[in-house]
C-alpha cells in the first residue's frame, strides 16, 4: 500500500508539471497570437436568464438563518432539502415556518415526485398527513414514480399519521428487551403519538412488566411524550422523574441509560435541564456507554440534539477543569463539535491534548481530529504541540509472513503442522502526516529545524507534503528555491522538447524510471508551482535567473516564465508586462494581465503604458488593458498588422465593443492570421450584423455559429480551460462567480460536434434540403414541398412524420416570437445537468442556441412542449440499417407492448411481450404484499426467534420480488401484422420461470440442471436432486449455478464457503451417484469459475471464469462479460483452456442456442460488438467451437436469444429494444 501511496504522489508531482507546461498541441509553437485565438472566449450576456450557483456556499445551509418565508422559491427548495437529510432521531433538525411548508407544498403540487426529498421536514398534523395521503392514493393508482418514492411515503404515512395504525401496532407489539437494548422503538413511539388509544394497552404491559426492564423505560418515554402533547404536567413531571432517574442509576445497564437519555434529549427543554446535564459530566459510568460492544452516545446526545454553538462556551470552561472526569466528559463534546463548527475557540481550548496524551481521555481517534482540525485554523500557541507530535511514537504489533514464505518452498511433509505467523512490534508516528499539514498552516519559523530533519526519514508519499509546510515557513534558502525551480524548469522544458506533438497535452518525459524518487530540488521546484503567494524576495531572485536563462538556456527561462504566471504579485505583473514591451508575452500571460486589467489600471497604471511602448504585440494588448476605445479605433485604422492581430486577439477575450466595418475590413487581409483574428472577433461579438459578415465568409458551407459555454474553435472544443475560463469570464461579467471552475469544461463537446457535422454534412449535399431544427434527437426538416418531423428514441432507430403546415406555421410563429436567432446561451449553476441545443441550419449558415442549466428557462421549456406534442401523432417507424441492409421488415412495434423473444415452428409464430399494464399492476400486488423489515435493526441484538423470522421475510420478499418480475410477460400467437390470443410457453423456453409445489424452486436457467430423469437445484442451504417428482438434499451448503452432464451423474456447481480455507466461492462436481463431492481447480485470480454448457459433441463441461464484474457496473449482459474460458472432465477433474470461441455458449440463458437444420453440432449464433455497434449473425460449431458470421449487421446490437432463425422460409426475425424485425437469412458457405 505504501509503495502504491508513493507512485500516487509521484504522479501527482509529475503532472504539476504539465499542469502549468503544457499547452494543447493546436497552438503553434512560438507565436502568442496564434495561441491567444485557441483560448476560450465569453459569452454573451443573457439579460433574460440570471445565473445563478450551482453550487451554495456552505453558509447558505446554516441552520440558524433559513431562508426567509418571501424567499426565492429555488433558495427555499434548496435549502429545505438539504434539511431533509437530518434525521432527528439523530441530529439537531429544524423545521419550516408555517408559511414556508404551504410553498414547499405548492411546489410539491406542482411535481410530486419531489414530495421524497422533503418529506423529512414536513410538519407533524392531520393537514400535512391528509396531503401526503392524498398524493400517495393519487401514485398507486397511476404508478408514475420509482417504487422506492410509494415506499418512502408509505413509511412516513405510517409513522407520522393514522392511515397505517393497523401494520403499525403489529410492529410495535413485537416490542422486547434483547441482550442490552429494547428492539422496535420507533414503532412503539410512533404508534403512541398517532394513535393513543390504540398504544396504551401495550404500553400498560411493557410498564408493568418488570422482567423487561428497557421495555419499560421505553414505556415511560412513550407516556412522557403523551403527556407534552397534551400538557398535563402531573405525568410530565412524574415521567420525567423516572427517566432522569434511569440516567442517573450507576446500577443499570448502559442500554437503558442510554434511551433514558434519548428520551429526556428529544423530547425537548425543561426548567433545570442543563444544570441537571452539568452534573452527569461528573458521572464516570456514563463516559462510555457500550451497548453490544458499540458505544452509544450517551452524554453527547444532548449536543448533537442542540443547536451547534449552544453548548460550546460551557464545555470550553469545563475542559479547564481541574476534575479529570468532567475534563474527560467536556473534551469528548468538544470533539464531537468540532467537525460541524468553523470556529477557533474549541480548537484552542484542546491544545493542551497535542504535547500531552494523558490530558484527557482518547477512546475513538478524536485527539487526531484537533490535529486534522488546525489545518483550518492559525493559532501560533499550537505550533509547540504540532511539533512534538511529529515525532509521537506508537508500538503496534504486526504479523510477518517470512515463516510462510519460506515454508511454502519447502518441499510437502507428512507432518500435518501448520505454520504461524511471526509477530514483531514495529515503531509508527501516527501523526506525522496530519501535523506536517497543520504546520503548513501555521507557517511558523519554529517548526523549520524539526521539520528539516524529517526529510531523510518520511516516507516517500510524504515527503511533497512536507517540502510544501518547509517552504511557507521559510524553511529553505531563496538560493535553494531558485535552484529547485531551475530544475524543475528544465525538466519541463526537456519534457516538452522529447514529448510527441500529437500527445503533448498528456505525457511528461521526466524518467520514473531511472529516478524512483524526485530530488529534494525538484520537489521544492513543483512545490513552487502550486503556491500562489510567494515572497518578494523569490520573485526578484527568479527574475533575474529568468534573465540569465535567457542567455543560455531560452527553453528553461521560457518554462520558468511559465511557473511564474501562476503566482501572484506586483513583482510577477511588472514581469510580464516587460515580456509585452520586449515581444516575449506568452498567452497564458496576456490573459493573466487581462483578468486583473482592472486592478493593473490602479496600481501599476504607467507600467502598462511602458509595455505600449515597445514591440507590436505589447501595443496591441495594452489597448485591451486600458480598454481604450480611441486607442482601439487607431490600432484598427492603423497598418501595424501584428498590433491589430494583437487587438483583436485580446478584444474577443474581454468583449471589447470595436466598430464591425473597420474590423471586417481584415477579413480580406492577406496575413492568414490577422484575417483569422478577424473573423473571431466577429464570431463572438455575436450580433446579427457580425454573423452575416462571417457567413458571407463562407458561402454553401453550414457554418454554424453561437456560444456553448464559450466561443472555442472546434479544434479545441475538448480542451480544459476551465480554471482559466472562470477567472477571464468573471472579468468581464462578474455574474460567472457564482459558477464552479468545471463548469466551464463541457463533457458533451465531441457530441455536439459529432452531430453538428452530420447536420451540416446533410444540408450540404441535398439539394432538396433547405434547412434542419434539431433539438435533444427532436429534427425538423424543411424540404421545397414539405416539412418532416422526425424523432430519434433509440440510436438505432427514429420514427418521422410530415408536418400539417398549421403545425410547422405554430413552431415556426414560435422561434420568431423567441428572436431565436438573437438568444444567447443559457448559463446557471448546476451539478449534474444535461447540456442541450437547438441548432438551426440551412447550407448558408446557421446558428445554435445552448442550455446548461438545471432548472431550463420557459423558452426551452415552450420548445419541448412542442416538440411532445409533435410526438405524440402516429409515426413510421425508420430503422438506420435500411440503408445498408436490403431486406428489413418491422414487424411489431408498440409503446405499450414490448417484444422481449421470439420462436417459430413451421405457421406456429409466438411473440413474447412485456405488457406495461401488467408490469404497473404487478408492482402494486407486490407492494401490498411485500413486508418492510424494521429500519435500523443491529443484528446484536436480535434473538434466535427474531432473527429467523427476518430471515423467513427476507425469502418471501425475493420470492415475490421473483413473480413480480415475470408477471408482466405473456405468450402470444402472431401473424406478422397484429397479436392473437395469448397462449403457452413454447416447448423448450423457460423464459418464464414455473413454480411447483417443491421445497427448493428452480433457479434462472433450469434447464442445464436437468438430464436422464432427474434435475439438480440449489439453494443457500444445499444442493438437492429431483428424481420421480420428489425433492432429496444430498449435500449441505450453499450452493448456485447448478449444471447437470448429459449422463446424469455429474453436477457442477459453485459452492460458497466461510471458511478460512476456502472464502468464498469455489467450482465443485458433485456425483450424483454417490453425492460425493470434488473441487475443481482452477488457478484464478478472478472470480469464481461458474459452469456454462455441456458440450455433448467434446463430453465436456464449458466454464467461464470472469475478469470480473466491479460494483456499480450494474447487470451485465452475457455478451459483455469478459473473461477466459475452459473445458472441464466432467469424470477426471481435468481442466485445460478453451480454444477457439466460446462466447455464443455464454449468451445461452433462457434456452440453448437454436439448432441448424440436418447439421450435427451447428447452431445459429451471433456475436454482438457494443462497441462498434454492430452484430455478426452466423452459425456456431459446437465441435470445432468456431463461429462463421454469415452477415453484419450494423447499429444495432442483439444477442443468440433475440434471434429465431426460420430455415425453410429463409429469414431470420430478431428483437431489439422491445420491436420484431426480420432480415432475409443468408446462405451458410
Amino acid at each position: 500500500m505504501r509503495r502504491f501511496i508513493s507512485a500516487v504522489v509521484l504522479c501527482i508531482a509529475l503532472l504539476v508539471l504539465g499542469l502549468f507546461f503544457f499547452r494543447p498541441a493546436t497552438r503553434a509553437e512560438g507565436n502568442p497570437l496564434a495561441n491567444l485565438l485557441e483560448m476560450p472566449a465569453p459569452p454573451p450576456p443573457n439579460p433574460g436568464f440570471r445565473i445563478t450557483a450551482g453550487e451554495r456556499d456552505e453558509k447558505f445551509f446554516d441552520k440558524k438563518n433559513p431562508p426567509n418565508d418571501d424567499a426565492p422559491t429555488d433558495d427555499l427548495l434548496t435549502y429545505w432539502k438539504y434539511q431533509n437529510q437530518f434525521d432527528p432521531k439523530f441530529a439537531y433538525a429544524i423545521k419550516p415556518s408555517e408559511k414556508t411548508v404551504g410553498r414547499l407544498m405548492d411546489e410539491i403540487e406542482k411535481k410530486p415526485e419531489m414530495l421524497s426529498e422533503l418529506l423529512g421536514v414536513m410538519p407533524e398534523g392531520k393537514d400535512t398527513a391528509e396531503f401526503v395521503k392524498r398524493l400517495y392514493d393519487d401514485e398507486v393508482s397511476k404508478r408514475s414514480f420509482d417504487p422506492s418514492w410509494r415506499s418512502e411515503t408509505k413509511k412516513w404515512l405510517t409513522y407520522h399519521s393514522p392511515y397505517f395504525s393497523d401494520e403499525l401496532a403489529q410492529m410495535a407489539e413485537q416490542a422486547a428487551d434483547t441482550k442490552e437494548y429494547v428492539t422496535n422503538q420507533d414503532e412503539v413511539l410512533a404508534l403512541a403519538r398517532v394513535d393513543w388509544e390504540r398504544a396504551r394497552p401495550l404500553l400498560d404491559r411493557m410498564l408493568g412488566n418488570s422482567d423487561q426492564p428497557i421495555a419499560q423505560t421505553l414505556a415511560r418515554w412513550a407516556y412522557y411524550q403523551h403527556a407534552l402533547a397534551v400538557n398535563d404536567s402531573l405525568d410530565i413531571d412524574k415521567y420525567r422523574k423516572e427517566l432522569q432517574e434511569t440516567v442517573e442509576n450507576k446500577n443499570l445497564q448502559p442500554g437503558n441509560r442510554d434511551l433514558a437519555m434519548d428520551a429526556l434529549v428529544e423530547s425537548g427543554d425543561f426548567p433545570g435541564r442543563d444544570d441537571w446535564y452539568y452534573s452527569l459530566l461528573e458521572d464516570e459510568t456514563l463516559y462510555e456507554l457500550k451497548v453490544n460492544g458499540q458505544v452509544y452516545t450517551g452524554l453527547t446526545t444532548m449536543l448533537n440534539h442542540s443547536p451547534p454553538d449552544k453548548y460550546v462556551e460551557k464545555m470550553i470552561e469545563l475542559a479547564g477543569s481541574s476534575n479529570p472526569t468532567v475534563r474527560n466528559a467536556a473534551v469528548k463534546n468538544l470533539s464531537a463539535l468540532i467537525d460541524n463548527i468553523k470556529t477557533p475557540e474549541i480548537v484552542t481550548a484542546l491544545l493542551p491534548w497535542l504535547e500531552d496524551p494523558k490530558w484527557a481521555k482518547d477512546t475513538s481517534g478524536t485527539r487526531s481530529k484537533l490535529v486534522y482540525a488546525l489545518r483550518n485554523f492559525a493559532i501560533p500557541e499550537s505550533v509547540p504541540g504540532l511539533i512534538a507530535m511529529l515525532n509521537e511514537k506508537e508500538y503496534v504489533e504486526v504479523e510477518t509472513t517470512a515463516n510462510a514464505n519460506v515454508a511454502v518452498n519447502r518441499p510437502p511433509t507428512n507432518t500435518g503442522g501448520t505454520v504461524n505467523p511471526v509477530s514483531k512490534t514495529q515503531i509508527t508516528y501516527p501523526y506525522r502526516s496530519a501535523a506536517i499539514m497543520a504546520l503548513e498552516k501555521q507557517r511558523s519559523p519554529l517548526a523549520v529545524g524539526p521539520l528539516r530533519q524529517l526529510l531523510s526519514v518520511v516516507e516517500e508519499w510524504e515527503r511533497p507534503g512536507l517540502v510544501r509546510t518547509l517552504l511557507v515557513s521559510n524553511g529553505f534558502s531563496i538560493p535553494e528555491q531558485i535552484d529547485g525551480l531551475e530544475e524543475a524548469a528544465k525538466a519541463m522544458a526537456q519534457t516538452e522538447q522529447n514529448a510527441n506533438s500529437a500527445n503533448a497535452v498528456s505525457e511528461t518525459s521526466v524518467d520514473v524510471a531511472s529516478n524512483p524518487q524526485l530530488s529534494l530540488r525538484m520537489l521544492i521546484g513543483t512545490q513552487l508551482t502550486t503556491i500562489e503567494d510567494v515572497s518578494e524576495e523569490l520573485v526578484a531572485a527568479t527574475i533575474n535567473r529568468i534573465s540569465l536563462l535567457d542567455k543560455r538556456n531560452p527553453a528553461a527561462a521560457a518554462a520558468l516564465r511559465q511557473i511564474v504566471q501562476n503566482w501572484k504579485g506586483a513583482a510577477i505583473n511588472s514581469l510580464l508586462l516587460r515580456d509585452l514591451k520586449n515581444g516575449k508575452g506568452t498567452a497564458e500571460g496576456i490573459v493573466k494581465l487581462l483578468i486583473i486589467r482592472k486592478e493593473l489600471r490602479e496600481k501599476q497604471f504607467n507600467e502598462i503604458t511602458d509595455a505600449s511602448g515597445g514591440s507590436p504585440l505589447g501595443l496591441g494588448i495594452t489597448a485591451c488593458l486600458l480598454e481604450d476605445v480611441n486607442g482601439y479605433d487607431a490600432l484598427l485604422d492603423g497598418d501595424n498588422v501584428e498590433a491589430k492581430t494583437a487587438l483583436l486577439g485580446c478584444a474577443r477575450l474581454i468583449r471589447a465593443p470595436l466598430p464591425l466595418q473597420k474590423v471586417a475590413v481584415n477579413l480580406q487581409s492577406p496575413n492568414k492570421l490577422l484575417a483569422l483574428a478577424a473573423e473571431r472577433y466577429l464570431e463572438t461579438e455575436d450580433s446579427a450584423e457580425a454573423r452575416r459578415l462571417v457567413l458571407a465568409r463562407h458561402p454553401n458551407e453550414a457554418r454554424i455559429l453561437g456560444a456553448r459555454v464559450s466561443f472555442m474553435s472546434d479544434e479545441n472544443v475538448t480542451t480544459d480551460f476551465s480554471t482559466l475560463a472562470r477567472d477571464l469570464f468573471t472579468s468581464v461579467n462578474e455574474a460567472f462567480l457564482a459558477l464552479p471552475a468545471y463548469y466551464f469544461y463541457s463533457y458533451s463537446a465531441n457530441d455536439f460536434l459529432a452531430a453538428e457535422r452530420k447536420l451540416q454534412k446533410e444540408v450540404k449535399e441535398n439539394q432538396d434540403l433547405i434547412g434542419i431544427y434539431a433539438y435533444n434527437n427532436n429534427f425538423v426538416r424543411i424540404y421545397r414541398d414539405r416539412t418532416v418531423f422526425s424523432w430519434q428514441d433509440d440510436p438505432a432507430r427514429y420514427r418521422e412524420r410530415v408536418l400539417d403546415p398549421a403545425e410547422f406555421e405554430g413552431f415556426k410563429n414560435f422561434l420568431i416570437a423567441q428572436r431565436v436567432d438573437e438568444l444567447p446561451p443559457f448559463l446557471s449553476g448546476c451539478q449534474s445537468c444535461e447540456e442541450k441545443e437547438l441548432v438551426m441550419v440551412g447550407r448558408n449558415g446557421g446558428r445554435r442556441v445552448f442550455l446548461k442549466a438545471d432548472a431550463p428557462p420557459p423558452f426551452f421549456v415552450e420548445l419541448e412542449n412542442i416538440f411532445a406534442e409533435f410526438r405524440r401523432q402516429p409515426a413510421q417507424i425508420h430503422y438506420y440499417l435500411e440503408k445498408d441492409v436490403p431486406g428489413l421488415e418491422v414487424l411489431f412495434a408498440d409503446e405499450n407492448y414490448k417484444a422481449a423473444t421470439v420462436w417459430k415452428n413451421g405457421d406456429d409464430f409466438r411473440l413474447l411481450i412485456d405488457d406495461a399494464s401488467l408490469r404497473k399492476k404487478a408492482e402494486k400486488e407486490a407492494e401490498e404484499k411485500q413486508v418492510e423489515p424494521t429500519d435500523n435493526v443491529d443484528e446484536t441484538e436480535l434473538t434466535e426467534a427474531k432473527k429467523a423470522e427476518m430471515e423467513k421475510l427476507a425469502r418471501e420478499n425475493e420470492k415475490l420480488a421473483r413473480q413480480q418480475e415475470y408477471a408482466s410477460y405473456v405468450w402470444y400467437r402472431f401473424d406478422r401484422t397484429r397479436l392473437l390470443e395469448t397462449t403457452a410457453q413454447p416447448p423448450g423456453i423457460e423464459f418464464v420461470p414455473t413454480f411447483d409445489g417443491l421445497a427448493v424452486q428452480p433457479g434462472e436457467q433450469p434447464w442445464k440442471a436437468r438430464a436422464a430423469n432427474l434435475e439438480v437445484r440449489a439453494d443457500s442451504d444445499g444442493l438437492y436432486k429431483i428424481t420421480g417428482g420428489r425433492l432429496a438434499k444430498i449435500r449441505a451448503g450453499y450452493y448456485t449455478d447448478p449444471l447437470v452432464t448429459a449422463n446424469g451423474r455429474w453436477a457442477i456447481a459453485v459452492k460458497y464457503t466461510e471458511s478460512e480455507e476456502d472464502y468464498g466461492g469455489t467450482l465443485v462436481r458433485v456425483n450424483l451417484l454417490t453425492n460425493k463431492e470434488f473441487k475443481v481447480k482452477i488457478e484464478s485470480e478472478y472470480q469464481v469459475p461458474e459452469p456454462v454448457a455441456f458440450l455433448p459433441a467434446l463430453n465436456k463441461v464449458l466454464i467461464f471464469n470472469s475478469y470480473g464484474e466491479g460494483e456499480g457496473e450494474g447487470e451485465l449482459q452475457p455478451d459483455q462479460r469478459d473473461g477466459q474460458f475452459y473445458l472441464l472432465d466432467a469424470d477426471t477433474g481435468i481442466v485445460q483452456p478453451a480454444p477457439g470461441e466460446s462466447r455464443p455458449l455464454l449468451q445461452q440463458t433462457f434456452r440453448p442456442l437454436q439448432p441448424r437444420g440436418g447439421v450435427p453440432d451447428e447452431f445459429w449464433a451471433v456475436l454482438p460488438d457494443r462497441e462498434k455497434e454492430l452484430t455478426r449473425f452466423g452459425v456456431y460449431n459446437a465441435r470445432t467451437l468456431v463461429f462463421k458470421p454469415l452477415i453484419v449487421v450494423p447499429r444495432i446490437v442483439f444477442t443468440s436469444m433475440d434471434v429465431w432463425v426460420d430455415e425453410p422460409e429463409n429469414k431470420f426475425y430478431f428483437v431489439y429494444e422491445g420491436q420484431l424485425l426480420a432480415l432475409p437469412l443468408p446462405k451458410a458457405k
